[in-house]
């Protein structure tokens, strides 16, 4: 019991508590990500590691998402289609440009996430 106290003591001391990176992810997950802090992650400059990050976080949210709606699509629980075609091949990276372009002119800062997504999705990829 004392080795494992020691153990414990020992490695909240040298930091490894929580990693460089994963601090940021505890500000967001597992709550409701709003609009406005997903465009924070969108617009993340390529030039630096942390934007960088910011933006894979943005398109995995985004193809998240997206692989939702056609899951829910495939096992026929929507009421209405969702009106969302999506190409093959799009990139998750496309998903985070598509999301900025559009929400730099019209997301308010409480709105849901996954909502103005769906949104984006709907306008940027309609099914013919």
């Amino acid at each position: 019991m004392r080795f494992l106290l020691l153990l414990l003591s020992m490695w909240t001391a040298t930091g490894l508590a929580v990693p460089e990176g994963e601090a940021d992810a505890l500000e967001y997950f597992p709550q409701q990500l709003t609009a406005s802090r997903l465009l924070f992650y969108c617009a993340g400059s390529a030039l630096t590691n942390s934007g960088r990050e910011r933006v894979k976080t943005c398109a995995g949210f985004i193809s998240g998402v997206e692989e939702g709606v056609r899951l829910l699509e495939a096992r026929a629980q929507l009421t209405e289609p969702s009106g969302i075609c999506v190409p093959k091949g799009t990139s998750s990276s496309r998903f985070a440009e598509t999301y900025r372009r559009y929400a730099v002119k019209r997301t308010s800062e409480d709105e849901p996430a996954a909502s103005v997504v769906l949104k984006v999705l709907r306008k940027a990829y309609p099914c013919e």
